[in-house]
């Protein structure tokens, strides 16, 4: 060991009990090494010893300020320190992550765990991953606090040199983050403010970690300035949402239980909204929405001492019963004033390019999940708690004989919400000059769905559009098709969920017809047909009530100025099941007063119950026409 390191080495251990400042960061780095040849035996004896005291004095302090007085009993087995990771893999954690979190609230690795996991080895694999990267990902912002939070314990376990090289590739790595991370990015929040926050706690004995307690704090304060953008970019992907939740929880113990500090209204606030959106993409098992690992997988994130549970801290009122009513409880006496408590039952964020539409809470009642990030949209749909489709909504279009693609990623062009629907309207510019609009509508108290593309275009003369729109079917599910109709039926467990009805369709099998519905190779292919621009709109009944009752749907005449329009400008349906009725209306070109089942209106989509009876419609959602100056 060099004289420069060894005096770093003095600093860094004596400057607590001298009380003298600034070790330098650089050169602590480097303390621990061997020796050098030629260097006086007395040098590397007085190392030993400062790197001993040093030593006892973090065992001591870690014992006086225990995880356990911070976290409670969410530190058993480390269990705290492993919320959410399980969900951000997509798969269980491994032994390392085992390993590291039960060393991180000071409980000793016994049997095989202690021998089969190379603990130097692995410290050096993680530096390695992370030297270098000007950005660490989420997952490996989440290794980092782990092993800062494991430094006491790895004193005993490491040698000097290899801990000191550690603390130093933390430090380092934290303050790439400080950096080149977004205010509002999760990785800033996680290696600049929790990181900093859990070495200057776990090492209180060294003044390089001491000193990181402002920076941590004002990154803290950082992210949450952000507000929309903070929860946009911890919620984008949905998987790594319950890291940065996790990280909430921990940042505000630390806070409060090591400082004279305490989170703000408005960051308490801030944090229940990430919270609420981590309830409404949680499945009734307590897995998370487009994830493949299952409940045992996550079970850490589960019970009274789980990431789901210990989150309600930031609002009890409210998300208390939504995790409830996230994982598959419901409420039969006192519902009205259970579901008066609970949050909005859509959530939706356009810079996350995420949708979350729920009829209610009560998961029985089923729900659809949207991620249009990429260039095709992300799908889920539930019918009650078995999930029906999952996996991306293909599209190929076929415009004047050939093959198109798109262009552009998606944009939301509308959103609504009110006791009745919830709506999203989605573009996408393709080439050959065209416009792909994409509908989801759920009508909640009827627990109707409609999924509808519109293919526009603006070419003078009509050419010959056709589209083919995929929906791929979760594994357990089955398809029952009509003998004579060409509805479908999704089957789960022998119980039919769901009714699917191609609207732009005949009714019967036999006889010409502009579209198809059918199942292929674990998938539902609707196809449609049209001049210039079409629309294939998919109705889905969801109320296994209606099931057996008699069915239909029809294409309308829509009239305008004595004139029956063509289906290349505007399009309308009426479906029935029972007495139950409903009408569809979209105009695909220019805005026009029409007439259709005796109803006129300037409308781009509406859509109404209506009642035989009277001829009545009760109006559900009519989207206006866009303003041209807009």
């Amino acid at each position: 060991m060099s004289p420069a390191s060894s005096k770093a080495l003095t600093d860094e251990t004596g400057a607590h009990s001298n009380g003298s400042a600034g070790a330098n960061e650089d050169d602590s780095r480097s303390a621990g090494r061997p020796d050098t040849d030629g260097e006086r035996s007395d040098t590397s004896g007085e190392r030993d010893q400062q790197w001993d005291r040093l030593q006892a004095a973090i065992l001591r302090r870690a014992k006086e300020r225990s995880t356990e007085q911070l976290f409670g009993e969410a530190t058993n087995g480390g269990a705290v320190y492993r919320w959410g990771i399980a969900a951000s893999l997509d798969q269980a954690c491994d032994e390392l992550t085992i390993a590291l979190s039960r060393l991180a609230v000071d409980q000793p690795l016994r049997g095989k765990r202690a021998s089969a996991i190379d603990l130097a080895t692995a410290s050096e694999e993680f530096l390695d991953s992370v030297s270098g990267s000007s950005l660490a990902t989420l997952q490996e912002s989440a290794e980092a606090i782990l092993w800062a939070a494991s430094m006491p314990a790895l004193s005993r376990i490491l040698d000097a040199r290899c801990w000191w090289d550690l603390l130093g590739g933390l430090q380092e790595l934290r303050e790439s983050a400080l950096r080149n991370a977004e205010p509002c990015s999760p990785s800033r929040l996680l290696l600049g403010g929790e990181l900093g926050l859990t070495l200057g706690w776990r090492l209180a004995d060294l003044p390089s970690c001491r000193r990181l307690g402002k920076s941590s704090h004002e990154a803290l304060a950082a992210w949450f300035e952000q507000e929309a953008d903070s929860i946009a970019a911890a919620v984008s992907g949905v998987l790594d949402s319950r890291l940065v939740l996790a990280s909430l929880i921990r940042c505000r113990r630390l806070i409060e239980g090591t400082t004279k500090r305490k989170l703000k209204k408005r960051q308490v606030e801030i944090a229940a909204d990430l919270a609420t959106w981590v309830a409404g993409m949680t499945l009734p098992g307590g897995t998370t929405a487009f994830g493949k690992a299952d409940r045992r997988d996550v079970r850490d994130d589960l019970g009274p001492l789980g990431l789901l549970q210990q989150s309600v801290e930031f609002d009890n009122q409210t998300l208390r019963p939504a995790i409830s009513a996230a994982l598959g409880a419901s409420h039969s006496g006192g519902r009205l004033a259970w579901e008066v408590c609970l949050p909005e039952a859509m959530l939706s964020c356009d810079d996350a390019k995420l949708a979350i539409l729920l009829p209610d809470w009560d998961v029985r009642r089923g729900r659809v999940h949207l991620d249009y990030c990429g260039e095709e949209v992300l799908l889920e749909l539930f019918g009650g708690k078995p999930r029906l489709l999952s996996g991306h909504w293909e599209v190929q279009i076929d415009f004047r004989g050939e093959q198109q693609a798109p262009c552009s990623p998606w944009t939301q062009t509308c959103e609504y919400t009110d006791d009745d629907v919830h709506y999203i309207e989605l573009e996408q510019e393709w080439t050959g000059d065209l416009v792909l609009q994409r509908q989801v509508m759920q009508l909640r108290d009827d627990r109707c769905l409609l999924f509808a593309d519109a293919v526009l275009s603006e070419e003078p003369s009509p050419a010959a559009i056709r589209y083919t729109g995929r929906f791929s079917l979760s594994p357990t599910i089955e398809v029952d098709s009509e003998p004579e109709t060409r509805d479908l039926f999704l089957t789960a467990g022998k119980k039919r969920r769901a009714m699917l009805m191609p609207l732009a369709a005949a009714e019967w099998r036999v006889g010409p017809t502009a579209a198809t519905l059918a199942a292929e190779e674990g998938q539902i292919v609707y196809t449609a047909r049209g001049e210039g621009r079409l629309y294939a709109p998919l109705w889905i009944d969801l109320q296994s009530r209606r099931f057996d009752r008699q069915r239909t749907w029809r294409q309308l005449t829509i009239g305008d100025e004595l004139r029956i329009v063509p289906a290349n400008e505007a399009a309308a349906y009426r479906v029935q099941v029972g007495s139950e009725q409903w009408m569809l209306y979209r105009s695909l070109g220019q805005a026009r007063c029409r007439t259709v089942l005796g109803k006129h209106l300037l409308a781009d989509f509406l859509c109404t119950r209506f009642d035989m009876g009277d001829g009545s419609h009760e109006d559900l959602i009519t989207v206006d026409v866009p303003d041209a100056n807009e």
